[in-house]
């Protein structure tokens, strides 16, 4: 028969090894992946109307937007996210608001079939 003795010295030890180990190697291969100079990025967001720009978007979110019914221009004047309480207001330089239940750019002037309010 085998001697094998099991320390749990051994045991911790081999786990924070080999957990350190797969940590350095996630690390590496994150930092290798190539990405656009920003540069690129900006040219591309500019070429669109700005509130229309969903590439920063997952699809899931995207999938949100049209479940919602979500469009750029309301089909009812006093009905728009610009008047709605779940719009989030743009902030300073930007064109474009948000919104509480999707993420992604919403113009003021845009509409979804969860429309409410202000009160």
């Amino acid at each position: 028969m085998e001697n094998t003795s099991f320390s749990r010295r051994k045991f911790i030890y081999n786990c924070f090894s080999s957990a350190s180990f797969l940590f350095g190697t996630v690390i590496i291969f994150n930092s290798c992946q190539s990405k656009k100079p920003v540069t690129e990025e900006k040219k591309e967001s500019k070429s669109k109307e700005p509130c229309e720009d969903l590439s920063g978007v997952s699809a899931e979110e995207i999938t949100k937007r049209q479940k919602f019914g979500y469009v750029k221009q309301s089909p009812e004047p006093e009905r728009n996210c610009g008047n709605c309480s779940l719009h989030i207001p743009p902030v300073a330089g930007k064109d474009c608001g948000g919104c509480l239940l999707f993420k992604g750019p919403v113009s003021a002037a845009g509409y979804c079939i969860q429309y409410a309010a202000k009160v």
